[in-house]
């Protein structure tokens, strides 16, 4: 099975005798088994997600009851899901086998949810799949934004649809606070940014304000505390 996602649309999709116009950010599931094809404007974009329909089945049952349906319910699903797959597929290349797995089972769950599963399996897939993607995609947003000095669990939070409160704990349960991650990330960029000799001209000052530091001495001992040298010292290393 694999599941067409309308990047970009009207996206028009042939599957065996039925046709699917699918609008911007809507999705069907359809049977690689059978013939397929897609009509759309060159300014249109169509991305298709392959899942193992066995895998598939163990969270929806009656996941065949909705092939060559437009999925246009569910907005949050759909989204979590368009944006999950963007993650997988640049963090795919740098994942080992297992976590690739969990990848896997993460985005069928997902798709479980948007195509309707009995009670018992969607909050198994909530507990799994949903809870670790909104935990990725809020880390992703997290390292994409360090440079923002005011980035807070409140505006990660909402991206990600989430109360603050709920979204606190989901960090804490891996072992670290949203605040622990974020100062953990912003020392790591800063580290790598000192070891690059492309920056060996440019202030120390003037690197820890590119990664959110805007206090430059709370800088220098957190710094100092993590990796046990001054932001120069590991310059001159």
């Amino acid at each position: 099975m694999c599941l067409v996602i309308a990047s970009s649309g009207p996206v028009l999709i042939s599957h065996e005798q039925h046709s699917i116009e699918l609008a911007q950010s809507q999705m069907c599931l359809g049977d690689m088994s059978v013939l397929c094809g897609t009509r759309m404007s060159s300014d249109c974009e169509v991305k298709t997600i392959r899942i193992p329909r066995s895998l598939l089945l163990t969270i929806c049952p009656r996941a065949e009851d909705r092939l060559a349906l437009a999925l246009v319910d569910q907005a949050p699903i759909r989204e979590a899901i368009a944006r999950y797959h963007s993650l997988a597929a640049s963090l795919g290349p740098y994942t080992d086998v297992v976590g690739q797995h969990l990848i896997a089972q993460h985005m069928v769950d997902l798709i479980g949810l948007l195509l309707g599963t009995d009670r018992d399996r969607a909050e198994l897939a909530n507990s799994r799949g949903h809870a670790a993607a909104r935990l990725e995609l809020m880390r992703a947003d997290v390292v994409a934004n360090l440079s923002r000095d005011n980035l807070t669990i409140y505006s990660v939070a909402q991206k990600a649809g989430l109360s603050p409160r709920h979204a606190q704990r989901m960090f804490e349960q891996t072992g670290t606070t949203f605040t622990e991650f974020l100062l953990e990330q912003r020392l790591l960029l800063v580290r790598g940014l000192l070891l690059d000799p492309l920056n060996r001209w440019r202030k120390v000052s003037d690197l820890a304000h590119s990664a959110g530091f805007s206090d430059v001495s709370y800088f220098n001992r957190v710094f100092r505390r993590r990796f046990g040298v001054t932001p120069s010292d590991m310059r001159s290393d």
